[in-house]
């Protein structure tokens, strides 16, 4: 007479415990590919939110304010630290004219590209009619680096600096101009007619920019802001 067995031999109860294993095994790979794939979506989204902000920032300041093209004393490249009261002009986007100006400038040494403008759109004062030197920070006396702006509310006022992206390596800044019919650096602006303006960045060596910095932004003066 055969007794009903109850219960599970040694050899199965291994073979079910290996199974298990394997299956907890390939669960937890498959739950930390989607945590990944997670972390890299939101990580994604949040440099398309910071690239979109900053670059609607830029559009802003010269879209409500008025870009200046430099008169005299312009570096025709490598490092330099603005016009050092050089001679300028204001080129308002409404109207495309403006009147000769002194303007002191800091020290700070840039690229060579850079764009002052005054402008009434929000700003880091929160007040109207502040200059703001745009340009790629390269001294190594700031604790800024990349792209970064100096601004101030008067001449009389202290000037203040603030680190915009420091994965910004240089600037490009570019005039269109109305008798050629062509983009001019910014060191020429001041031979032609400008009619807009267009900023390119790239990254720093080593480094990479969300697709969304590295379209050119392009403003046609007499811009509406919506």
């Amino acid at each position: 007479m055969t007794r009903a067995r109850s219960g599970m031999t040694l050899l199965e109860l291994v073979i079910a415990i290996a199974i298990v294993a394997m299956m907890a095994t390939g669960g937890a790979a498959a739950f930390a590919t989607i945590i990944d794939r997670q972390e890299t979506i939101r990580y994604a989204s949040a440099e398309v939110e910071r690239a979109a902000a900053l670059r609607e920032t830029l559009r802003q300041w010269i879209v409500q304010g008025e870009p200046q093209i430099q008169q005299g004393g312009v570096p025709l490249g490598g490092r330099g630290g603005g016009a050092g009261g050089a001679q300028v002009a204001s080129v308002a986007p409404g109207s495309r004219t403006g009147a000769a100006s002194n303007v002191g400038v800091t020290a700070a040494a840039s690229t060579g590209n850079e764009l002052t403008l005054t402008t009434n759109a929000p700003n880091p004062l929160m007040a109207a009619n502040v200059r703001i030197r745009i340009f790629v920070d390269v001294d190594d006396n700031t604790p800024e680096q990349g792209l970064a702006i100096e601004y101030q509310a008067s001449a009389q006022t202290p000037l203040m600096r603030r680190e915009l992206d420091r994965t910004v390596g240089d600037l490009t800044v570019e005039f269109f101009d109305q008798r050629t019919g062509r983009w001019i650096p910014s060191t020429e602006a001041a031979t032609g007619q400008p009619i807009a303006l267009r900023i390119a960045m790239v990254a720093v060596e080593g480094a990479s920019l969300p697709r969304l910095l590295t379209l050119p932004l392009t403003i046609v003066f007499g811009e509406v802001t919506p």
